[in-house]
């Protein structure tokens, strides 16, 4: 026993010969402190590295697994999970414990690397003056600046929260070239709930709303789809002769430039153009009606 001691307390030895200690601030630029770090700048590739040489496994028993992983295996004869080759860095203190289910844990299995707060609680990312907070207590996720991402200021009670407090909110940009591509995809579970909603600065009322069905609130619509139908009256506008336009009518069964009912049935129909040329009817309805007028007064002056 005494002779594994002695060979255990020289390969620690060796590790940090080369290393300096010091309490004193700036502290020194050389050296090296580590596991394998080697005994030269030229051969070494880390300052700091923990490398794993064994397999990590794990009980699949719930009580040893994440909660995603826990559900999956419910039910399942208990057994055992093996992440493969692993480094695992354990962060703990005097509240948490200090067993290998405690604290937070930063590990490298094969080619993935992970961060988990074993705790359940908050796990934070800050740079500057904006960071992003996972609440492991209300499972959301809050990002925005000047302190909104932290703990118990989330504005909305939503899985994910975005806040920023002096530009866009958020920027979707897909840059592929492959058709069916979108930028932002929402799946909801039935048609009662809003897919996208906009609501007022005070967060009170819905002011435009998407359902999964199609459907589109809005409370106002704008377009600036040109041009405007007041070419109807220009004097040289062609306004087709009411006979002509009876026998079109009588003969394709919709107005001049106006589609047909199974193409927006095929295709829909689009709001700013459909509106654009209904305008453009009324337009040459008054036409119609002034014409009618003058016909009319020249008959009465007859009689």
């Amino acid at each position: 026993m005494k002779k594994h001691y002695f060979i255990l307390l020289l390969g620690l030895f060796v590790s940090v010969a080369n290393a300096q200690w010091s309490n004193t601030f700036p502290y020194p630029s050389t050296g090296e402190v580590g596991i394998g770090t080697g005994t030269s700048q030229s051969n070494v590739h880390f300052n700091f590295q923990v490398h794993g040489i064994t397999d990590y496994i794990i009980s699949t028993g719930s009580g040893h697994l994440p909660a995603g992983r826990a559900a999956q295996t419910k039910g399942t004869r208990i057994g055992s999970l093996n992440y493969g080759k692993t480094a695992r860095i354990g962060l703990t203190n005097s509240v948490t414990g200090a067993n290998s289910t405690d604290g937070t844990v930063l590990r490298m299995s094969k080619y993935d690397f992970s961060i988990t707060n074993q705790e359940k609680k908050n796990m934070s990312f800050r740079t500057g003056s904006v960071g992003m907070t996972f609440n492991g207590t209300h499972k959301r996720i809050w990002m925005g600046s000047d302190g909104f991402y932290l703990p118990n200021t989330s504005p909305e009670q939503a899985a994910v929260n975005v806040v920023s407090t002096f530009d866009n909110g958020l920027f979707i940009r897909s840059n592929s070239s492959q058709g069916s591509k979108f930028g932002l995809s929402v799946r909801m579970k039935n048609n009662k709930h809003n897919s996208i909603q906009v609501v007022s600065t005070n967060g009170n009322d819905v002011n435009f709303a998407v359902k999964p069905n199609g459907e589109v609130y809005a409370r106002k619509y704008t377009t600036t789809l040109a041009p405007f139908p007041d070419y109807v009256f220009e004097k040289d506008y062609n306004l087709m002769p009411l006979d002509e336009l009876r026998t079109f009518v009588t003969t394709n069964k919709h107005l001049p430039n106006i589609p047909t009912a199974k193409t927006v049935e095929k295709e829909g129909a689009d709001l700013g153009e459909m509106n654009r040329l209904l305008v453009e009817k009324v337009e040459e309805l008054t036409l119609y009606v002034l014409q009618l007028e003058e016909r009319l007064k020249k008959v009465e002056t007859k009689k």
